[in-house]
C-alpha cells in the first residue's frame, strides 16, 4: 500500500485528468456540433441545399428508441442536372446520444459539389414521430475513437488516483 507521501502525486494527478477529462469533452460536444450540415424533416420528398461538397454521412435523429428510421431506403438527386448522388450504407453505425436524443448514421455519400438536391425516402412509417429528422453530418473520422480512448484513460487515471488516496490515508 503506497503511504501518506504519495498523496502529493495523487492528488495532482486526479485534479489533472479531471481538468483533461472536462477539456475533451468539450472538443467532443464541438466536433458533433460542427459536423451538422444540413438537418431536415422526414418527409418523402424534398429539396435539400447542401453547403458542404466531399464525404459526408446521412443520419436519422430522433427520441430514443425510435423506430422510424428502422426501413428507410434513399435516393439524393442533383436538383439542376438529376444525376443521383451514389450513397452506401453504413457497416458500423455511428450513434450521438443525449438525454432524449439519439442520432444514427445510415448512409455514406460523396458529394460532388455544394448546391441543391432532391431527397426521396421510401419506407417511412405511417405516423412518424414529428421530432425525427434526417441529418446531413461530416463524418467523425479517426478524431471520435481517440478522444473516447482518451476518456477512458483520463476516468481511470481519476479513479485510480482516489483509490491511491485513500488507501494512503488509511495506510499503516
Amino acid at each position: 500500500m503506497p503511504g501518506r507521501p504519495w498523496i502529493a502525486l495523487f492528488v495532482p494527478v486526479f485534479s489533472i485528468a479531471v481538468a483533461l477529462i472536462i477539456k475533451v469533452v468539450r472538443a467532443l460536444v464541438r466536433q458533433v456540433r460542427r459536423s451538422l450540415v444540413a438537418a431536415v424533416p422526414l418527409v418523402p420528398e424534398q429539396r435539400v441545399v447542401l453547403e458542404a461538397a466531399g464525404a459526408l454521412v446521412l443520419a436519422g435523429e430522433g427520441r430514443r428508441l425510435s423506430t422510424d428510421f428502422a426501413r428507410l431506403r434513399f435516393a439524393l438527386t442533383g436538383e439542376a442536372n438529376g444525376a443521383p448522388v451514389p450513397l452506401r450504407p453504413v457497416l458500423v453505425r455511428t450513434v450521438v446520444s443525449g438525454v432524449s436524443r439519439v442520432r444514427v448514421s445510415l448512409q455514406h455519400l460523396a458529394l460532388p459539389a455544394p448546391g441543391a438536391y432532391r431527397l426521396r425516402v421510401d419506407g417511412i412509417p405511417p405516423r412518424p414521430d414529428p421530432a425525427s429528422r434526417l441529418v446531413f453530418a461530416r463524418p467523425f473520422g479517426a478524431a471520435l475513437p481517440l478522444r473516447i480512448v482518451a476518456l477512458v484513460l483520463l476516468g481511470q487515471a481519476a479513479i485510480g488516483s482516489v483509490v491511491l488516496t485513500v488507501l494512503a490515508l488509511l495506510g499503516p
